[in-house]
């Protein structure tokens, strides 16, 4: 009896060592995801017990990247896939069950629309918090382990905490400006709006010469020095039209990923985010 008694334990410690002993299903798994904002929120959500990777190779344009049969059937092995549902990548998360209808899959975007463009859904800090509260929620309904789901809400509960401040800040930027008005070249930042902010925009594809004009006064007479605009735009007529009328050209970054040198050198969401509200409060206390 003793003997089996010392079997046991020995078989359990065994099983202790080398990690097979598991809380959950879901512990210690693998998760695919497909732009940056979502790897940062799955990272910072579920990163201490999960592998986390996304399916767009580093330095990659992720708006023309099509994956391979290969890389579908590759990526499918993972237990989760996360994706905004608002774009394409709801056909990658299709593929991925055609080849796995056993993986498990998040929409980050679930209950949410983009007025203008992707963008919006992390630049605005409480469109970010609403994909932050959808991944938390949908990895809380696949597990069981109240443990794992407490880790969950306290990492969700950290991540929810430095968004707000973000959220935070832009708007009592607003409430103390001298100026509230912004001069943007993309309608996607008029999600400034409900911030406090008057936004102008410029966007060619609008064809608003009258904003345009307004936009060229305001330079023009000094009320405003800068322009706001997504990396992809900083050479669109109107803008490069601004920027020879004496405005200064602040080229935002998308986010959508991150070269390998930014990885190396360790920018982030939030460090990106930082420098964008720190040159909104230059304009705006200008």
């Amino acid at each position: 009896m003793k003997l089996i008694r010392s079997l046991v334990v020995l078989f359990i410690t065994l099983i202790l060592l080398t990690g097979c002993f598991k809380r959950d299903n879901m512990d210690d798994i693998s998760i695919a995801v497909t732009k940056y904002p979502i790897e940062y929120l799955v990272k910072n959500i579920y990163g201490f017990n999960s592998t986390v990777s996304s399916v767009y190779p580093v330095g990659s344009d992720v708006d023309t990247y099509t994956l391979s049969k290969k890389q579908l059937r590759k990526y499918s092995t993972n237990d989760i896939f996360v994706y905004n549902g608002l774009t394409d990548e709801k056909k990658i998360a299709a593929g991925l069950l055609n080849y796995n209808s056993s993986i498990k899959i998040i929409d980050v975007a679930k209950g949410l629309n983009d007025t203008y463009e992707e963008e919006e859904l992390w630049l605005s800090p409480s469109n970010y918090l609403m994909l932050a509260q959808n991944i938390k929620d949908s990895l809380l309904s696949y597990i069981n382990s109240t443990i794992l789901k407490q880790e969950i809400n306290d990492a969700y509960e950290e991540l929810k905490l430095n968004i707000s401040m973000l959220d935070a800040n832009i708007k009592v930027i607003a409430e103390n400006a001298n100026n509230k008005t912004i001069i943007v070249g993309n309608d996607l930042f008029k999600f400034l709006e409900k911030y406090g902010y008057n936004v102008l925009s410029i966007d060619e594809s609008k064809n608003k010469k009258s904003d345009y004009q307004e936009a060229k006064n305001l330079v023009s007479n000094k009320s405003n020095s800068y322009v706001f605009v997504l990396e992809k735009s900083v050479n669109d007529e109107n803008v490069a039209k601004l920027k020879n009328a004496g405005a200064s050209i602040v080229s935002i970054k998308s986010l959508k990923s991150l070269t390998q040198d930014e990885i190396n050198d360790g920018y982030d969401y939030l460090q990106y985010m930082n420098t964008f509200i720190d040159d909104l409060k230059s304009e705006v206390y200008n």
